[in-house]
């Protein structure tokens, strides 16, 4: 198996076993986290804050929202976002669930 640093593939993995986060919607995030009230507030991380949240459909999550929108904060956002579209599932990652991108966000959804 080789892991190329470029592109974030194995050359052994096949396009099923792939993670594709969702676009998620602001407002559905908000709706999720109770417009991420301090009561859903979990923890404060490198990115930013981490809230719980509950989908329309009953799963939870986490979701990260950064704290600052900085060219940083966006190139980390990215990297994430691009890493997990490519990677292959493995059951010692987290993978992500999707992502919410607007002008003045950037947020990040982890199961």
């Amino acid at each position: 198996m080789v892991f190329n640093l470029r592109t974030f593939s194995f050359s052994e993995s096949s396009e099923e076993d792939r993670v594709h986060p969702r676009s998620f919607s602001l407002k559905e995030l908000r709706a999720a986290t109770q417009n991420f009230s301090r009561h859903d507030f979990f923890a404060e991380g490198g990115f930013g804050a981490v809230y719980w949240g509950r989908l329309a459909d009953g799963s939870v999550m986490a979701v990260k929202r950064a704290t600052a929108h900085d060219q940083e904060s966006e190139e980390a956002f990215e990297r994430e976002v691009q890493a997990a579209s490519s990677v292959r599932a493995h059951s010692n990652m987290l993978r992500l669930s999707g992502f919410c991108r607007t002008k003045k966000e950037l947020i990040l959804v982890y199961p």
